[in-house]
């Protein structure tokens, strides 16, 4: 699986909150894990816990820990990817 840079990561995920804003803020439920996930592009010990963002291909997660949050987010479009990346938001 390929890795996503954390910036591009942040500003799909920051877009997907932007495309929502028009039918109200997201709502995402926290999920929990048996121990925190590590950082490493790798989505496999999220355990089936991504959820779809409504009227997108995004899927995320949010976990939190103690002292951290955790936030995956899936992005199936390269389209979509490139898009961000080339146009920014």
């Amino acid at each position: 699986m390929r890795t996503l840079p954390l910036g591009l990561a942040l500003a799909v995920l920051t877009g997907a909150f932007l495309m929502g804003a028009c039918s109200g803020p997201p709502t995402f439920q926290s999920q929990s894990l048996s121990q925190a996930p590590s950082i490493d592009g790798e989505l496999s010990e999220w355990n089936g816990t991504l959820t779809r963002v409504e009227d997108s291909p995004v899927s995320t997660s949010v976990v939190p820990t103690d002292s951290m949050l955790y936030i995956a987010l899936l992005v199936p479009e390269r389209d979509l990817m490139r898009a961000v990346a080339e146009n920014g938001l």
